[in-house]
């Protein structure tokens, strides 16, 4: 694979993940209040939070956010 072919890639990539982006960040948001006191739910909600926050910390770097 060429520069030009790997920077098309990238560019895919971007875009694919700008376009998710919003609905990660609605989905954390709507988990938030569910993070704090002893409900039953509030284990699940920190797991679920803590993915999202990993999957655009982890990915958003590597391709150039």
């Amino acid at each position: 694979m060429d520069a030009s072919q790997f920077a098309d890639r990238m560019g895919l990539i971007r875009k694919r993940f700008s376009a998710r982006l919003p609905k990660k960040i609605e989905e954390t948001e709507a988990a938030l209040p569910s993070l704090a006191g002893d409900r039953s739910g509030a284990a699940t909600a920190v797991a679920t939070v803590y993915r999202r926050f990993h999957e655009v910390c982890g990915i958003g770097p590597t391709v150039g956010f």
